[in-house]
């Protein structure tokens, strides 16, 4: 172990801006990882001073985390040490001397304080990467044309933090820490750079910090002004510069705990951190982020002190939103716990002001801000306070509740009204009649008035509008009439007039001026309404005419282009409100906050709601004949009836779900029209937009289809599963539609089992390699599947399904890990592992026992020595096998990593020089730089070998001419070697690591599409992309380029076997050949029946096992030297990235 220790790091290579330790790495530089024999590895449990100092010095090391496969084993040894010194701290029995106690606080500082990168995006912990055609690196390379996911950010050297951070809570905490000496290190500069670190965009290291900052201001009662006062500044930078800052709501926990601590009278101080911080937070976007933790101080604060009520509703009255209808709904919450707190003296202060807003909260047309102003009257302390105070409050909300008793839209908000009429006349009876009379008087008066400004209107309109007479659009309010209701005519009449009231319904008015036409709006509601009564009532069937005109009437009304879609970002909408707003103007606009997720309600709704309640009666009534109406409401119908899904208003999306369920089911000659309507939709969403609002709902609709198949399955359900439900688990917003798409595919598994197989392998094809949340969802519907699969079919995927589920129980995310654990836990799942203990547990068994022996969550820890219990209970001999069995595995492992030290250090070296060479035959000239051999005056031979059998092979090449042009293709074969498919691209890069690489990206792709095959091999002539995608998968994660090899590994491992190696130049012909081929043009051969001659006489070479010849002496010589590649990432290929594995064809 002397040369782990004795090891220097690296020199940090180009930091990506999401890793903030790319400033601390640099300060490493030049410090030596050394001082610990290995004789400290065998010192006995209780440490002495010096080895506590020195391991210390030794963790003050910081490395770099942006690159995962730099200093394994240096950054697993430092780990070792910090854990090592967690258990020191913890078990100490002696006092920390001043020495201690400065290297304790210098070893913390070293890891934890650090410059964070700027922002790249301002939805705090999440990071958003543009899908631009190029994304560059500092030399200039570029990796071209892939899509970003959206992943968590989460602290790359946190496996190190976590552990300081345990290091300095416990150190803080030990009673054998003198205060008095402590509070020289942990002084004013360091607690300000603590608070600094709560900008972190890692949600783990907020809290950690959060519970350190509360062990501070506890044990250090002179910092605690300073804190204070840091902190108030915090929000100050927040509230009036930035709006930009991770951390609020940890440091609103934590101001709470110190409100809870005040005693009366109050000071000054903190009345101003009331009044100066905690009710301006409430003007701030992303109010709803830290709305609770807000609500909680401001509520501690009046129960300390009732009479800073008045103030608090004066200051929320400040901030009211003006047109954020679901930040209103939070202010009215806050309100309802303020006024609970609020004694009848100070509620007499505010009572006006405060009944003015709630007045115009109960006439908003947003039905939940109505609703939720509704719902105050159901507290019984503010029905008292209301109660005392009546005669001021009734007259100011009496207007409110006489517009929503006379027609709101919503009726859930019209019974309230009403219920609260009616409370308030049990009351008082004479007061409520009297203020009603006075109301009334007035809207007389004003009535006269308006209508006096309306004639003027009219006759100034009369003019204006004489150009666009004659069209049934805004503006024709001369034309529109009025006419009787039903009720006054004979029903022989009565069809005449429903005829004339659909034709008057056609006429259209404009929504974006709500003063205008408000007569002719009104009107046109109430023949609605009297068309809706008609269509129930009538005992009469519609003839041809009033079909046409019905369908007419709804097509006019509702059918309309939609406004741009917004920019979805996790359930977050940013608006866009012109055409001519850049993606560089959006992403500076989404800086800093979580923008409001509003509903979006389409201005004519009061219109459209009645035409779709229409339509829907209309299409469900008995009395509308379907050979009839389908001529109206035909696929062009239906076609704008689906586009009208990606509204922003789900309001209307949930009408159109329930119309689209009855034209499926009343036209039966449409629904496959529908079904393949639908399935448009979704591949566009899939493959070029990935943006529409109405997935969840269209969804919907299919799994009602779904329940209605019948078994066997036609082929094309089974291809729809295929092609749409799994892809479907690809974008980054699939926990907007998650729940609609797993309940499609459980009845999907329910009518056909065999699916099972098919469902999770796509599952794992997909699955999310650094987003947690994602992760979760993905579980949680594993889960489901699992418990509606048969033994039979779980054995068919169980070995992979298992590999991934091992990942996730040794997740760094405690969430992840529990919920892997409590699918282990499942009764289902548990009775289909026991059938398969034999497969299955030496698959998770080594995960469990990691978890068991040190993650950091304890309730992990406690799951999984749970499943290791019930898997025991299973079958104690297996389990028992399997133990020993890892037992001995894992003995043998460190003796080879013992043994074989030196051998890892000279192929690192070699992977190092590897790295730097740009083509495989550009060599040094020089032979010095090489050991000697025999045979290195030979030319080297070699050919073009088939993959195994239930293998494909791709290779792939890249291309850069002078003219601006450059070119990718790659082709797969079969074990055969004849050709599957092939393809040529045509690029706008002109770096040549770029091209190769989007040539593998391009291949990989192509091969993930072939069914029926178990394992693939990557080949090429670029050593560069082959070690980037070996680095890769050796660390299972991506370096150096996030962009495509996200992809790639996806793609890689979704084989249960794969293998990647090196290829010359002159044994690549096939891959060059399409790659020059894309200098001109991007192409796509699906056989060799339509590949060029050339091409094909290149693949036949190669099959037939042509013999090629790399003639520079040098080329052998260094293959020699050079040995087996280290990486083994997996497959039955015993080594990866050199051609050694193939015997020379030298004797041939």
């Amino acid at each position: 172990m002397k040369y782990v220790f004795s090891k220097l790091p690296r020199k940090p290579s180009t930091s990506f801006p999401g890793d903030s330790t790319y400033a601390a790495a640099s300060a490493a530089e030049g410090k030596s990882f050394a001082g610990i024999t290995a004789d400290d590895e065998v010192l006995p449990s209780l440490k002495n001073n010096k080895w506590f100092l020195r391991k210390l010095e030794m963790c003050c090391v910081v490395f770099n985390f942006s690159e995962p496969a730099r200093n394994v084993r240096e950054k697993e040894a430092k780990r070792q040490a910090l854990l090592e010194l967690v258990d020191y701290v913890g078990n100490v029995t002696t006092m920390f001397d001043d020495m201690e106690i400065l290297e304790a606080t210098k070893m913390v500082a070293a890891n934890i304080f650090r410059t964070f990168p700027p922002s790249t995006s301002g939805l705090l912990t999440r990071v958003i990467f543009p899908t631009t055609s190029s994304t560059e690196d500092k030399e200039g390379r570029a990796v071209e044309g892939f899509d970003m996911e959206e992943v968590a950010t989460m602290e790359p050297a946190w496996p190190h933090l976590q552990i300081v951070y345990e290091f300095l809570l416990r150190f803080l905490g030990s009673s054998k820490t003198d205060v008095k000496i402590a509070k020289k290190y942990i002084d004013h500069s360091f607690i300000l750079r603590l608070l600094d670190l709560f900008d972190s965009k890692d949600s783990r290291e907020r809290e950690c910090l959060k519970i350190i900052l509360h062990r501070v201001y506890r044990k250090f009662m002179v910092c605690r002004p300073l804190i204070r006062k840091a902190m108030n500044n915090v929000f100050y930078q927040f509230i009036f510069e930035t709006e930009k800052h991770n951390g609020i709501a940890e440091l609103l926990e934590f101001l709470r705990c110190i409100i809870n601590g005040l005693v009366l009278p109050l000071k000054e101080e903190y009345i101003k951190v009331l009044v100066r911080v905690l009710i301006p937070l409430h003007k701030s976007h992303c109010f709803e982020l830290y709305h609770q933790k807000l609500a909680s101080c401001i509520i501690s604060f009046v129960e300390k002190d009732y009479k800073l009520a008045a103030m608090v509703i004066r200051g929320l009255l400040k901030y009211w939103p003006l047109s954020n209808s679901s930040k209103e709904v939070l202010f009215l919450g806050e309100l309802e716990e303020f006024l609970d707190a609020t004694k009848e003296s100070e509620f007499q202060k505010c009572m006006v002001p405060l009944f003015q807003q709630i007045a115009r909260c109960l006439s908003s047309s947003h039905f939940q801000v109505s609703q939720r102003a509704l719902v105050l009257w159901s507290n019984d302390h503010i029905i008292r306070l209301i109660t005392q105070n009546l005669e001021v409050i009734l007259p100011i909300i009496i207007p409110a509740l006489e517009k929503n008793a006379q027609g709101h839209w919503n009726h859930s908000v019209h019974e309230l009204t009403i219920n609260l009429v009616n409370l308030l006349l049990d009351v008082d009876l004479e007061l409520f009649e009297e203020c009603l009379r006075q109301f009334q008087d007035i809207g007389v008066v004003e009535g006269e008035r308006l209508a006096n400004l309306e004639s003027t209107s009219k006759q100034l309109d009369i003019k204006e509008q004489a150009a666009v007479e004659g069209h049934n659009i805004t503006g024709q309010v001369l034309e529109f009439k009025l006419l009787p209701s039903f009720n006054e005519l004979q029903s022989s009449k009565k069809a005449g007039l429903f005829l004339q009231k659909l034709e008057m319904c056609c006429i259209v008015f404009d929504f974006s001026n709500p003063m205008k036409n408000v007569h002719e709006k009104e009107a046109k509601q109430k023949m609605l309404l009297d068309l809706l009564e008609y269509v129930s009532t009538s005992y009469n069937r519609f003839n041809e005419g009033e079909m046409q005109e019905a369908t007419k009437m709804v097509a006019v009304n509702i059918f309309r282009t939609l406004p741009p879609s917004t920019v979805r970002v996790k359930g977050k909408v940013i608006f866009q409100t012109s055409s001519s707003i850049t993606d560089d103007k959006v992403t500076r606009f989404m800086e800093g906050f979580y923008l409001e997720e509003v509903p979006i309600v389409a201005p004519a709704w009061p219109h459209l709601q009645f035409v779709y309640e229409f339509f829907c009666r209309f299409i469900a009534s008995t009395m509308t004949v379907a050979k009839i109406a389908m001529r109206y409401v035909d696929r062009s119908f239906i076609l704008q009836l689906i586009n009208l899904f990606d509204s922003e208003d789900p309001q209307e999306r949930a009408y159109l779900k329930t119309i689209l369920h009855q034209v499926y089911g009343k036209f039966e000659i449409h629904r496959a029209f529908i079904r393949k309507a639908i399935n448009n939709v979704f591949y566009q969403f899939i493959f070029e937009t990935e943006k529409h609002n109405g997935i969840g709902e269209l969804l919907t609709v299919l799994d009602a289809i779904i329940r209605g198949f019948v078994h066997p399955l036609k082929e094309e359900h089974v291809m729809f599963l295929n092609r749409v439900m799994i892809p479907l688990h690809k974008p980054v917003c699939l926990d907007l539609y998650h729940k609609n798409l797993s309940s499609c595919i459980i009845h999907f598994i329910e009518k056909a089992n065999q699916l099972a197989d098919t469902v999770v392998r796509g599952m794992l094809k997909y699955w999310p390699l650094s987003n947690s949340p994602k992760e979760l969802l993905f579980l949680l519907e594993l889960k489901e599947i699992l418990e509606a699969t048969r033994l039979e079919e779980f054995q068919k995927f169980m070995v992979p399904l298992f590999r991934q589920v091992a990942k996730c129980l040794i997740s760094l995310n405690f969430q992840v890990a529990e919920q892997a654990l409590n699918l282990c836990r499942n009764g289902h799942v548990v009775t289909l592992i026991s059938g398969n203990l034999e497969v299955i547990l030496p698959i998770i068994l080594p995960a469990l026992e990691r978890n068991v022996q040190g993650h950091w969550n304890q309730v992990v820890q406690h799951l999984s020595q749970v499943v290791l219990d019930l898997l025991m209970e299973v079958n104690q001999e297996i389990f028992m096998d399997c133990l020993d069995l890892f037992q001995e595995d894992k003995m043998q492992a460190k003796l080879e990593l013992t043994s074989n030290q030196s051998e890892f250090s000279v192929s690192e070296s070699i992977v190092d020089k590897v790295d730097h060479l740009q083509v495989s035959l550009n060599l040094p000239k020089s032979p010095s730089s090489f050991p000697p051999c025999a045979e290195s005056t030979n030319p080297f031979c070699f050919r073009w070998e088939p993959p195994p059998k239930r293998w494909v092979k791709v290779n792939f090449a890249g291309v850069v001419q002078e003219g601006n042009r450059a070119g990718a293709g790659a082709l797969i074969r079969d074990c055969h070697g004849y050709l599957l498919c092939a393809v040529a691209v045509e690029l706008n890069t002109f770096s040549l690591p770029s091209c190769e690489f989007r040539g593998a990206w391009e291949g990989l792709r192509l091969a993930s599409n072939l069914d029926g095959y178990d394992g693939i091999w990557v080949e090429g002539y670029s050593q560069r992309v082959i070690t980037w995608v070996e680095k890769a998968l050796l660390a299972h994660a991506t370096i150096k380029y996030k962009t495509g090899l996200i992809d790639i590994l996806h793609w890689i491992t979704s084989f249960s076997d794969y293998r990647c190696t090196h290829m010359y130049r002159e044994g690549n012909k096939p891959a060059d050949f399409l790659s020059r081929l894309g200098l001109s043009t991007s192409t796509f051969f699906d056989s060799e029946e339509h590949v060029p001659s050339e091409l094909l006489h290149m693949i036949k070479q190669d099959r037939e096992g042509l013999i090629y010849t790399v003639e520079d002496p040098w080329v052998r010589n260094w293959i020699e030297w050079s040995g087996p590649s280290i990486f083994r990432p997996g497959g039955s290929s015993g080594r990866s990235s050199l051609r050694l594995d193939l015997p020379p064809f030298d004797a041939e």
